[in-house]
């Protein structure tokens, strides 16, 4: 009985890890592509501010 809580515990144990491994790898991944779409905005605006203020027309709206 004591051995099957313990192998119980472990598999808990492992199986946990690995699922919390899985869930920060992921978060790292949605905060790595939030990051590149801000920079891309960031990057259109400034693209569309130089272009006015050279006094282009914009294609995009």
């Amino acid at each position: 009985m004591m051995v099957e809580a313990v192998l119980l515990g472990c598999h808990l144990v492992i199986t946990l890890g690995v699922v919390f491994a899985i869930a920060v790898r992921n978060e790292h991944r949605l905060t790595k592509i939030e990051t590149d779409v801000s920079w891309v905005k960031q990057r259109v605006q400034w693209e569309l501010e130089r272009e006015n203020a050279h006094g282009k027309r914009s294609t995009v709206d």
